[in-house]
């Protein structure tokens, strides 16, 4: 038996009234989990008392022997359902003004919930029909070719980017260099690339590289004697 804030738990305001889910009253005086009646509203310490008697962890993988819990703040005995009620009020009226943050950070730490962000969905086929099919190395519409080089411990990596107007841009060419960036070897082969690296157009014209960029990581010092 688990209770559900946003569906389950029943609250009384301080206005004259009657039980009402959240999202409505000022001021919480009591709270409840809402059973097929009024009735069986059964109040949190009578039904931490039942889940005592009634209730076992049980995990989902009971053959492992390190084993993990979720336990939402709705068992906490130092947090009154109450209090959680009037959290998950103000969270949820500043997600409906657009702060989402208040709302993730109560589905985390309070209800020990994973937060699921919602917005539009993309339809896979959309990017298919979108796909084009160039006749060269080099689209017609690339301006300036770029390249950007990362250095890791046992590689360097590299990007060829082809630049339009209206900053439209395509990856023209990627690709490692494995070895070690002390070693002069690894280097030469990104020079070779970069200096005399030429893409073709359609039209039999090619283009070379016009400004590179990198990214020393841990080898600053290394990166700028070879740069220098």
């Amino acid at each position: 038996m688990r209770p559900h804030l946003k569906q389950n738990i029943m609250f009384v305001s301080g206005l004259p009234g009657k039980p009402r889910c959240c999202g409505s009253g000022n001021w919480i005086s009591k709270a409840a989990i809402a059973g097929a009646s009024s009735v069986q509203n059964i109040r949190k310490h009578q039904w931490l008392d039942r889940w005592d008697e009634r209730g076992a962890w049980v995990h989902k993988f009971p053959e492992r022997s390190t084993r993990g819990f979720w336990l939402s703040g709705m068992y906490n005995p130092w947090i009154s359902w109450e209090t959680l009620v009037i959290e998950f009020k103000e969270a949820n009226r500043l997600a409906k003004a657009g702060d989402q943050e208040q709302l993730k950070v109560f589905l985390n730490t309070r209800l020990a919930e994973l937060w699921e962000m919602r917005g539009e969905s993309l339809d896979e086929d959309l990017f298919r029909t979108r796909r084009e099919v160039y006749p060269a190395r080099l689209p017609g519409g690339v301006k300036v070719l770029t390249a950007a080089a990362d250095i890791q411990d046992d590689r360097i990596c590299y990007e060829i980017a082809g630049w339009g107007v209206g900053r439209e841009r395509w990856a023209i060419e990627y690709g490692p260099f494995w070895g070690d960036p002390l070693n002069d070897d690894v280097w030469e082969r990104l020079d070779k690339i970069l200096i005399e690296g030429r893409w073709e157009y359609s039209d039999g014209e090619k283009a070379k590289v016009s400004c590179a960029f990198v990214d020393s990581g841990g080898h600053l010092r290394r990166t700028q004697n070879r740069l220098d």
